[in-house]
């Protein structure tokens, strides 16, 4: 009886959604048109049952899942995922959305563009639940929707295993090391970036429509990619969602796109269609977190010419790029600052600013109540937000597609040091 109202339950759910046409929305289109049209794109049972599996949310009809869920490795995964998610929401989350409803806008919000992201969307979700579309890269393995009708209980189990084992990295920094990442991402099914996106999903409150791979195209057309391994130069996963209990109809459908690979200025000579594709939002809200401090060297100097150019929002702290861009343009940015800064961790020592030091001793808005980005000990993290003034009209950004020029930023000496190459 309780299978058999298990099932009813998840028919029902199943044909609610077929029977309704989500509204179209700005992002990529699955034939490769400019932008997706969301009325294009129906409910994938697979997809949404994964989802809900991943995500320990029952109403699940297939048999093998329904199996699986029963045994000892699930229920370890399930019980060991609900405890994380649970203190990750008490040491952080719920701290995070009060300072949220006080400090931020509640507009709406097309597109966010969140680069050197890994699998990290809770965090994009948080801050940005209104987000229509999150574009996402990282150099963590893409992988795929999980497929569990042939794979033996044993490799099921190890999954599940290594999934946990990456959630609690994630979920006790909130912040993902990207050298740790590169072994434990990607060595399952279940625990490259996909799967982990889908988990984060459905714990953030959200029912998975469709997952699916996609390339681009040279124009930097999103297309649907059916090959049987990875796309070698852009692999990508695009995987649609709903909010838990609404219909999938105007206004609640939205979508991630995540492409795994290289964004340094020497690769773009290859992948600029990458470039494209993020250019063909237009104006964005950049997320960055945790960004390892990349685009302080002249070989990321192309994707923080993309930010700075088509963003009419930055929200970002020290690791995403110097403060000295926004300062040297104060006539496009209004600047608020939050939290506390002295100095980077060890690891990054070379990349101080002592101009930030400086603008948030004399200018910070409170103490940061939660942890963000590499100084996650709270109280000594900070924030940055940059909004770009009216009539500040978003332009085209300059490439110089190589390592060889650009600005490169470090300290010496407790010194800023900017050089032009």
């Amino acid at each position: 009886m309780r299978l058999f109202k298990h099932c009813t339950a998840i028919i029902a759910f199943l044909v609610l959604f077929v029977q309704c046409k989500p509204q179209a929305t700005h992002g990529q289109s699955l034939e490769g048109e400019s932008h997706q049209n969301t009325n294009k794109v129906s409910l994938d049972k697979a997809s949404f049952e994964m989802g809900r599996f991943l995500g320990n949310k029952g109403i699940i009809s297939n048999l093998r899942l329904l199996k699986l869920q029963n045994s000892a490795a699930y229920k370890r995964y399930a019980t060991t995922s609900k405890v994380l998610m649970q203190k990750f929401k008490q040491s952080n989350a719920y701290t995070m959305k009060k300072w949220i409803n006080k400090n931020l806008e509640k507009k709406p919000i097309e597109t966010l563009f969140y680069p050197f992201s890994g699998p990290d969307i809770l965090n994009a979700l948080i801050f940005f639940p209104q987000a229509k579309n999150i574009l996402m890269a990282a150099l963590e393995p893409t992988g795929k929707l999980p497929n569990v009708q042939d794979e033996p209980p044993t490799q099921v189990a190890k999954g599940l295993h290594f999934l946990t084992y990456a959630l609690n990295e994630i979920l006790g920094l909130n912040f993902f090391r990207t050298n740790d990442m590169k072994v434990e991402i990607g060595s399952t099914q279940f625990n490259a970036v996909t799967p982990i996106l889908m988990f984060f999903i459905v714990k953030s409150g959200y029912d998975i429509v469709k997952v699916q791979n996609v390339t681009l195209s040279n124009q930097g057309k999103l297309v649907i990619y059916q090959g049987s391994k990875p796309n070698k130069k852009f692999n990508g996963s695009q995987i649609f969602y709903v909010p838990f209990g609404k219909k999938p109809t105007r206004g609640n459908i939205r979508n991630v796109v995540f492409f795994s690979g290289d964004i340094s200025d020497d690769a773009m000579k290859k992948r600029a269609a990458w470039l494209k594709f993020i250019e063909s939002y237009g104006k964005v809200t950049t997320f960055l977190k945790a960004a390892s401090y990349l685009m302080y060297r002249s070989q990321f100097d192309d994707v923080r010419s993309l930010i700075l150019a088509h963003s009419e929002k930055i929200f970002f702290e020290s690791s995403g790029f110097p403060f000295h861009h926004l300062t040297s343009n104060k006539s496009l940015w209004n600047i608020k600052l939050y939290g506390r800064y002295t100095r980077p961790i060890h690891l990054f020592r070379m990349r101080c600013q002592p101009d930030l030091v400086k603008a948030i001793r004399k200018e910070t808005l409170g103490v940061l109540p939660f942890s963000f980005g590499y100084n996650y000990k709270k109280g000594y993290s900070h924030i940055i937000i940059a909004d770009r003034k009216p009539n500040k009209f978003i332009t085209q950004p300059k490439y110089d597609h190589t390592s060889k020029k650009g600005i490169e930023t470090y300290c010496s000496g407790g010194r800023l040091i900017v050089e032009k190459k």
